[in-house]
């Protein structure tokens, strides 16, 4: 298969078995993210984000992405900003071209926002969504239910989401969430924040695991372990970078 093709099953009849090719697994599946805030003393910011796509995404990118033209890019900008909850403008910078399958293909997305953050008052900032890209902290959602009673799909996958937020320097920053770590049979989640003097970063990694192999469903009772898997991506993404002068907050009587 060329480069890039989605691998779809095969019957091998010599041998009368079924395979795949390629494989089905988390180097084939899932998508990474890097994303950098730089927040200026007003509260304006600037960033970028990159994706780092793996072949599945890269596939559907390129369909998306060779019908952008003249009349439709703006729109499409306007779209991936107003997405992130950003009063502010991005322009896509296309790394590649998306019909060429002989070389990789990516894109970049730069934005500016305007008053993000007042940083005259104590406050937490939880990580901003980074315009151009989907996160996988919203997976909750699809575990809303208690129970499940039907099958469902559930493939080998690796998602990475990096997150850099630089602050002004004469912003107090007080805390950084605690890292985490969480491990069950659906997978694996796992959450580091470092800081370096105003620059932290933030690396939330998934491993979602195909529990009953690549070529089958996951049966009702696999349910509940992912619901706790995907609970867990939630209160790790809740977590709040604390900043401001504590002096200016005023005791309570």
């Amino acid at each position: 298969l060329p480069e890039g093709d989605l691998g779809v099953p095969v019957l091998h009849t010599r041998q009368a078995v079924v395979a795949r090719t390629p494989a089905n697994d988390a180097s084939r599946n899932g998508t990474g993210i890097e994303a950098a805030f730089r927040f200026d003393p007003a509260g304006n910011l600037s960033g970028q984000t990159v994706l780092h796509p793996s072949g599945v995404t890269e596939i559907g990118m390129r369909g998306a992405f060779a019908r952008l033209n003249a009349q439709n890019r703006a729109r499409a900008e306007e779209s991936m900003m107003a997405a992130s909850g950003f009063d502010g403008s991005g322009a896509l910078t296309l790394l590649g071209d998306p019909q060429d399958l002989t070389r990789p293909f990516n894109f970049r997305y730069d934005f500016l926002a305007s008053d993000y953050v007042d940083f005259g008052v104590v406050g937490g900032m939880v990580l901003p969504d980074a315009p151009g890209s989907q996160s996988f902290r919203d997976l909750y959602a699809s575990t809303s239910a208690p129970e499940n009673a039907t099958p469902f799909y559930c493939n080998d996958s690796l998602r990475d989401e990096r997150y850099q937020l630089t602050f002004p320097a004469n912003v107090p920053i007080v805390a950084i969430p605690r890292s985490q770590h969480f491990a069950n049979a659906a997978g694996e989640y796992q959450v580091d924040w470092t800081r370096e003097g105003q620059v932290i970063t933030a690396h939330h990694r998934l491993h979602q695991r195909a529990v009953r192999g690549a070529d089958a469903l996951c049966q009702p009772q696999d349910y509940a372990a992912f619901r706790e898997l995907y609970q867990q991506v939630r209160r790790g993404f809740r977590g709040q970078v604390v900043y401001g002068d504590l002096k200016t907050v005023q005791a309570g009587p």
